[in-house]
């Protein structure tokens, strides 16, 4: 289950839905977001378009997505310490769910290994949501994984990773940048 943020938010597996942390703006209802439904001829996408983009103000919300729980709390407590607000989930399946929940992420940070949905898979899965709602998120998706060859490299590009960071991350400067680089 995606596990709730230490400043109080939460992803609610069962009724997809996220919540900012109390006292943050209600920015998340504008958001852009693709929701997935099933149907009878398979999935079909719902586009809900923004009416405004995030206000510049508000704290930037990252998911940290890994199977294990070391390397989970471990980059929690970095991007805490940054001053991120954090969501974490163990899957790619459950990626999948919180980045098409109405929770506005300002980036993803996933490993590419994981049972039973790997982050390559994931990432897959949340760029051709993104195409068939006719719309491109503005979804970072930052590989973290121990494997850093340049065929996992390409690998990461390949499947639409945003940009890929070896394991261990020992920087929280380095994150922070990371993160940041890609935000409008």
């Amino acid at each position: 289950a995606v596990e709730e943020s230490k400043k109080g938010g939460s992803f609610d597996l069962e009724q997809g839905r996220g919540r900012r942390p109390s006292g943050s703006s209600t920015a998340a209802s504008n958001s852009p977001r693709v929701q997935p439904k099933n149907s009878e001829g398979g999935l079909t996408v719902e586009v809900v378009r923004p009416a405004a983009p995030i206000a510049g103000g508000d704290q930037i919300r990252v998911l940290v997505v890994d199977d294990d729980a070391g390397q989970r709390l471990m980059l929690k407590a970095m991007l805490e310490r940054e001053g991120f607000a954090v969501d974490t989930a163990v899957n790619g399946k459950e990626m999948v769910l919180a980045a098409t929940s109405s929770t506005v992420y300002g980036a993803i940070l996933t490993d590419g290994f994981m049972p039973i949905l790997t982050g390559w898979d994931a990432t897959l899965q949340i760029r051709a949501l993104e195409k068939a709602g006719g719309v491109t998120l503005p979804l970072t998706i930052i590989g973290i994984t121990g494997a850093t060859s340049p065929e996992e490299v390409q690998r990461g590009k390949d499947v639409g990773m945003t940009d890929l960071l070896p394991k261990p991350v020992s920087s929280r400067e380095l994150l922070r940048k990371t993160i940041l680089k890609y935000l409008p």
